[in-house]
């Protein structure tokens, strides 16, 4: 008699919806003064650290630990990656009416075998080097 293997399947748009929103929440701080636009970026940061941690909360509960990581590694590169993005797309908006400034582009690099956990620890600091490299309105590395 031939054993059933039974496979949960994870339904990952939540996290996708999280980064569009992620997105529109970025593309406001084109709109804000400069001073708050750091303030404005560091919640977004925060928010979407959040829901980025409650989906692999979700998944760490109900899957494997190998899931776990590969879940981990995707959202950390698709929040790279949309970051990367929309940071291009706001500042260039955003400095280029002003000083026609080249596009601004930021990169997170995570060492091999880090998790989503460490993007979020880090958020506060992400959040002041964006906010610093806007008030300098210069290159900042």
């Amino acid at each position: 008699m031939a054993e059933t293997e039974s496979r949960q399947v994870f339904d990952l748009s939540g996290a996708l919806d999280d980064l569009f929103e992620f997105e529109t929440t970025l593309k406001a701080v084109s709109d804000v003064e400069v001073p708050d636009a750091a303030d404005a970026m560091a919640l977004a940061f925060e928010d979407a650290g959040e829901r980025i941690e409650q989906a692999l909360a979700r998944a760490a509960r109900t899957g494997e630990a190998n899931f776990e990581n590969l879940v981990s590694s995707i959202l950390a590169d698709l929040a790279r990656l949309a970051a990367n993005a929309v940071l291009d797309q706001v500042f260039s908006q955003a400095i280029g009416g002003v000083a026609q400034a080249a596009p601004v582009a930021i990169n997170v690099t995570m060492p091999e075998g880090s998790d989503a956990a460490s993007l979020i620890s880090a958020q506060g600091q992400i959040a002041s080097a964006l906010g610093q490299a806007i008030a300098s309105g210069s290159r900042w590395s």
